[in-house]
């Protein structure tokens, strides 16, 4: 059975699915409450939010909003593939998030990964490329020299990760809408799937995320989301799990945001309406002879708007 035609993933399930993951949402759902105050903080806090009387300071109080850089790396190997080195991974998947909360709304802008971008000592080269060359900060500048803006705060997700949550979720099952068969010996990518309905593994699920030998950018992007939908629902399935997924959670996140801060972008974007919730992707045209994206200047500042990434009023750059 394949999935329903009429089944659309809407910008909120993405949003929300993706801080599910980040912000452990529904996590005090079972009966654990005791154990869970003294050992997770992010439990703790939200307990405390639900408490009559108890009104939680609002972390991001005088901010009109906060654009968030989220990236997604590969494993980079040395040579003949005996050491993973995550430090200097291309990033597979680039995104901007803004949470505006003077007008309470959230948006997102994907950047693809192969956009070709111009920074100092580094001409011509795509996005996902400037990560190893001088990780996130070289990143952030390519970001800005794309869109014109500058991200306050970066995440970055590696594949390992995403393993440890498949794992701790018992596996995941996704449709596969076609048979999957791709080797890199080097990279240790190894991904064999068949069409249809399965449950995948961690290495499984890494491969199926991963998986771009005969797709279009759109059309990985759009399966990722998928699965990261499927995994949500497997998470709530067994709330005996969600400590362990708290502690991985926080554990990616610790040096960028606090636990209050996580409890209150999880509340916030769990509250939006759906019509307060926009994405769009950076507009450009495909370079078959380098496989490469070319983006349109042009048209960025439409599309910065149009995501949610720029207020309605700013038609173009504005200063940050």
């Amino acid at each position: 059975m394949q999935p329903s035609p009429g089944r659309t993933i809407t910008v909120r399930s993405v949003v929300v699915g993706f801080l599910y993951l980040l912000l452990c949402l529904g996590a005090l759902a079972s009966g654990m409450f005791g154990w869970l105050l003294k050992t997770y903080p992010l439990a703790r806090y939200e307990v405390l939010r639900h408490v009559p009387g108890f009104a939680p300071r609002n972390p991001f109080e005088g901010r009109d909003d906060l654009i968030v850089l989220l990236m997604g790396c590969d494993e980079n190997y040395t040579y003949g593939g005996g050491k993973v080195i995550t430090k200097f991974a291309r990033a597979d998947s680039i995104h901007l998030v803004r949470f505006d909360f003077k007008n309470q709304g959230v948006g997102m802008l994907d950047i693809p990964r192969d956009s070709r971008v111009s920074v100092p000592g580094h001409e011509g080269v795509k996005i996902t490329a400037l990560h190893v060359y001088g990780g996130e900060n070289l990143v952030i500048e390519g970001v800005r020299q794309l869109t014109g803006v500058v991200p306050d705060r970066v995440i970055t997700i590696n594949y390992a990760f995403v393993k440890k949550i498949v794992e701790l979720a018992g596996g995941v099952e996704v449709y596969v809408p076609k048979d999957m068969n791709y080797d890199d010996n080097r990279g240790h990518l190894h991904i064999h799937l068949k069409k249809g309905w399965q449950r995948l593994d961690g290495d499984q699920a890494v491969g199926f995320m991963r998986f771009r030998h005969t797709d279009t950018t759109e059309m990985r992007s759009r399966r990722q989301e998928e699965f990261m939908l499927a995994l949500k629902e497997e998470l709530s399935k067994d709330p005996s799990k969600l400590p362990d997924l708290s502690n991985l959670i926080l554990e990616m996140v610790i040096s960028s945001f606090s636990t209050a801060e996580v409890d209150y972008l999880m509340n916030f974007v769990r509250e939006l309406p759906t019509n307060r919730i926009k994405r769009g992707g950076l507009p450009g045209t495909w370079n078959e002879h380098n496989w490469e994206w070319l983006v349109d200047e042009s048209k960025v500042p439409q599309a910065l708007v149009e995501a949610g990434i720029k207020p309605q009023t700013a038609f173009g750059y504005s200063s940050r």
